[in-house]
């Protein structure tokens, strides 16, 4: 089914969950309830479903919003999707950084390739390898300290943590301060260590669809929420579907504003992107640079066609740049030219924009909700930022809301392990 069908279809009186959102923690929660026998409807204000995870197609190209990739070994990625029909295309295991002189120099994994260890004498010091146990020993014992206190342990002169480890997290946490908890950190690092990153072939937005694929029936796209009651909700348009449970799965702005009292303020951060067409190739692998001696808002720049080449058409090559949001076009380009050189000059800017309310500034167990996702009588809430600002954060909400609204629905607790896929 399409997505003007899933938009001019009449909305339903009735249903057993009412997930708010098409996002893919809503997704993720309304998948779960249909593989257990429970009738649920998706509503979504938006055209599109996928929340933050969208793409768009223009002239044979593909636009991811904002620069994403998904890590294959997500615990709860591997029990939601199939790998197959993604067509996972693999990220290089390393990335560009600045060597001293400015310019992009490729740094490889020394627990994937050999030509990691010989990067390891110029990144590693007997004094950052002192500190690397030391930071592994407290990031263990205190989960809770920020990455930025555990990276302090390092010399601010220790290659590793300057050309590294804090362009590469500020760029993941879009945070310049890193005060995500180590924890995170350490999942983070363990999961790309065991199997990289990558994007699927055709596009970011292959992950949402895969869900929507099998659950069009239920989704109702263009159709905004503004009312939630213990009993059903209230659509823009007036109409209103009752429902045993309601499920918020949307982000923690408007979930505060449908549902008063039930969150703290959550502040986001925001991340500016920028695609450009060239006919050369700036980078020789599949590895995203991120600049620690070149100044300036370039978080990211990766060669998307490289890793896909269904990423742009025969014969030209789509760079991918996601930078600081307060920047402006010309300060990218300018920076672009710093490390680039002059080749910069014939690269065309096909799209840009802003990703707002990206990434939550706090997550988790920092929310202090005494009851977990359930926040009022028959009302439910999901979404990445109960768990881990990640793909796999969004995913293991939506398992945990289709949880709870099973226990709500059926009047007794889950027994077992829920159907997933």
């Amino acid at each position: 089914m399409s997505q003007d069908q899933c938009a001019r279809r009449s909305l339903p009186d009735e249903t057993q969950v009412a997930v708010v959102g098409a996002g893919l923690a809503g997704l993720s929660c309304a998948k779960v309830l249909q593989n257990n026998g429970v009738d649920c409807v998706v509503v979504e204000k938006s055209s599109v479903a996928g929340g933050k995870v969208r793409t768009d197609r223009v002239e044979g190209y593909v636009f991811d919003k904002g620069f994403q990739v998904y890590l294959n070994e997500y615990p709860m990625g591997k029990r939601m999707l199939d790998y197959t029909k993604l067509e996972l295309r693999p990220f290089y295991k390393g990335l560009y950084i600045d060597s001293p002189s400015g310019q992009p120099r490729l740094v490889s994994d020394p627990l994937s390739t050999n030509l990691g260890f010989r990067d390891l004498p110029q990144l590693l010091s007997p004094t950052d390898i002192a500190a690397l146990v030391k930071a592994f020993i407290s990031s263990y014992r205190n989960g809770n300290s920020s990455t930025d206190a555990v990276l302090s342990r390092f010399s601010s002169a220790s290659r590793l943590r300057r050309s590294v480890a804090e362009p590469f997290l500020k760029a993941v946490y879009l945070d310049d301060e890193l005060r995500y908890p180590i924890s995170f950190t350490n999942f983070l690092i363990k999961v790309f260590g065991r199997g990289g990153a990558s994007i699927p072939a055709l596009g970011m937005d292959m992950i949402p669809k895969q869900f929507a694929s099998s659950l069009n029936e239920q989704i109702f796209l263009e159709q905004e929420v503004v009312q939630i009651s213990s009993d059903g909700v209230t659509m823009n348009s007036g109409e209103r579907i009752k429902a045993q449970c309601v499920v918020v799965a949307t982000d923690a702005t408007t979930a505060r504003r449908l549902i008063p009292g039930s969150l703290q303020q959550i502040d986001y951060s925001s991340v500016g992107y920028m695609y450009l067409r060239t006919k050369e190739r700036p980078l020789g692998h599949q590895a995203v640079y991120v600049p620690s001696v070149n100044k300036g808002p370039i978080l990211t720049t990766c060669v998307m066609s490289d890793v896909s080449i269904y990423y742009a058409p025969k014969d030209t090559h789509l760079i991918s740049v996601s930078y600081r949001p307060n920047a402006s076009p010309e300060d990218v380009k300018n920076q672009l030219n710093r490390v680039f050189g002059t080749q910069t000059k014939s690269w065309e800017e096909l799209q840009s924009g802003t990703v707002s309310a990206s990434l939550p500034k706090v997550f988790g167990q920092a929310l202090q909700l005494a009851k977990g996702p359930l926040v009022a009588k028959n009302v439910v809430l999901a979404g990445d930022y109960l768990e881990s600002p990640s793909i796999d954060g969004a995913f293991a909400s939506g398992v945990r809301a289709a949880k709870t609204a099973l226990t709500i629905v059926t009047g007794r607790g889950v027994a077992g392990e829920v159907k997933v896929k």
